[in-house]
């Protein structure tokens, strides 16, 4: 059973590119992969993020996607990032060095409002949005999810034997060059504190 499927530099010189189509009802079916690396491919047309987009949003399974060293705009961005509240297993999306900019790193901070299950982005640090964004991703991986579920459930009681599995997961974010990591981490269980109580996904 396949979990790992890197097609990097798939792209070639005689100006061919790499056929996203042909995945797209492999990966939405597939309940076994786990990592789908797309990187340097020259990805760039509506049409691919579409057929992306529509994959990952019926897949049950892959957590981790790279993207990163392709030529993704704004207009790709937005409709990858329409899809991207209903992804419910994505972990990992790597964008870093496209060509989308600040009015597409929006729209990804807004469909990372929606999302619970990203708890990593990696893009370009100078977007306007990029600590929105992170700070979303900072709430995924602190356990935004569960306060949601718990909310919905008329919140209801959370094992207090969980909170040092809470703080362990919190506490292993790192500072950046915008905040340290002890912001990050108040930032995080002020949240998860304020809406009552916390739990990752196990």
């Amino acid at each position: 059973q396949v979990q790992h499927v890197d097609l990097s530099y798939q792209c070639v010189d005689n100006g061919e590119f790499l056929d996203l189509s042909s995945l797209v009802g492999a990966i939405g079916r597939t309940s076994t992969l786990t990592s789908l690396e797309l990187k340097y491919n020259k990805l760039s047309s509506d049409r691919d993020m579409a057929f992306l987009a529509a994959a990952l949003m019926h897949n049950t399974s892959i957590k981790y996607v790279g993207l990163a060293n392709n030529k993704i705009t704004n207009s790709g961005m937005e409709i990858l990032c329409s899809r991207i509240p209903s992804m419910k297993t994505l972990a990992t999306l790597v964008l870093t060095n496209n060509s989308f900019d600040d009015q597409g790193a929006e729209k990804l901070a807004i469909a990372m409002k929606e999302n619970l299950s990203i708890g990593r982005v990696e893009c370009n640090e100078n977007f306007l949005s990029y600590k929105t964004i992170r700070y979303y991703a900072d709430l995924n991986w602190g356990g935004r999810k569960i306060v949601k579920q718990r909310s919905e459930r008329g919140n209801s009681p959370i094992q207090q034997s969980l909170w040092p599995l809470v703080l362990a997961r919190v506490n292993g974010l790192a500072g950046d060059q915008f905040t340290s990591a002890q912001e990050r981490q108040a930032e995080v269980l002020y949240f998860l504190l304020q809406h009552g109580s916390a739990i990752f996904p196990l």
